[in-house]
């Protein structure tokens, strides 16, 4: 039990971080354009 609910906070966390990147990217871009 404790190992999948672990498994899924890391994924949430893997998404939450590319989806900060993703968001950083585009401000970045908007910037440079």
């Amino acid at each position: 039990m404790g190992g999948e609910r672990d498994g899924d906070e890391q994924r949430a966390a893997v998404g939450d971080r590319s989806a900060v990147a993703a968001r950083m990217l585009r401000r970045f871009e908007g910037e440079a354009e």
